[in-house]
């Protein structure tokens, strides 16, 4: 037991030491406002996307295909369920009605990418990715698909946002990092395999392995433009972390209990 948590410990203090590198660059003024936006649209449409494709064509193969169609259903499930309590939760609270959106997509969804790619692989290792690729996918189609629809229906753009036709809705799916994951399945399908040792395979294997740093420097450098002492802590910032932290995992457990 000890020497797992220590593994944890030691895999949190990676991340925090990352972390706080970009914290310093940002407090120093060594970089513009301009290099932190390409940074996020480096990683976001670079590196993600590159990231995902190699983790499909690694951990995705005939004998564990299937395991990732049940994640993929289990996940859907279990954010349906948290979306279901989320809802009469919202009640509850008498949230105004361009707040209430936005709590339900802060008690559900999750940022499985730039955040959750790094700490997954940062805290869990590669043998993570498999899980993280089922998530990825159905978290992506619950944001897009109900959590952005619900904030556009809240929101004052709320009548353009409703006639926009599905194809263009449907498009949103399609982002960047989701783009990496079809054509990795693509792959899968008509059955290639990049040379492991091969110069395709190992140079989209350095991008990919610049996810990580990259992502915490980036949170490491807007947590240095961010006044802490300004922030302040509403109830509904609470009853939302609880919902992500605690309600959500249950979820997931109880869903992912069903197949033992």
């Amino acid at each position: 037991m000890l020497p797992t948590f220590l593994i944890s410990l030691n895999s949190v203090l990676i991340i925090i030491t990352i972390i706080i590198i970009g914290l310093i660059i940002g407090k120093s003024n060594a970089v513009s406002s301009h290099f932190i936006n390409d940074l996020s649209t480096i990683v976001v449409n670079v590196a993600l996307p590159v990231s995902v494709f190699i983790s499909a064509q690694k951990y995705i193969n005939k004998q564990n295909f299937h395991i990732l169609l049940i994640g993929v259903i289990l996940s859907l499930i279990a954010i349906g369920l948290c979306f279901l309590i989320a809802i009469p939760v919202a009640r509850l609270l008498h949230l105004n009605k361009d707040r209430r959106s936005i709590f339900l997509n802060g008690f559900v969804n999750a940022n499985t990418l730039f955040v959750g790619l790094p700490l997954n692989l940062a805290l869990f290792g590669s043998k993570s990715l498999p899980y993280f690729l089922a998530y990825f996918v159905a978290n992506t189609i619950t944001t897009w698909a109900i959590g952005v629809k619900l904030i556009y229906k809240d929101g004052p753009q709320a009548t353009d946002a409703i006639k926009l036709p599905l194809w263009r809705r449907t498009l949103n799916l399609l982002t960047p990092p989701m783009w990496g994951f079809i054509i990795g399945i693509i792959f899968f399908f008509i059955n290639i395999k990049l040379p492991v040792n091969g110069f395709l395979y190992q140079g989209l294997n350095y991008v990919a392995n610049v996810v990580t740093p990259l992502s915490l420097i980036f949170i490491g450098l807007q947590l240095a433009k961010t006044q802490l002492s300004h922030l302040k802590m509403e109830k509904i910032d609470i009853v939302a972390q609880i919902g992500k932290f605690v309600i959500t995992p249950l979820m997931m457990r109880l869903s992912y209990g069903l197949i033992n």
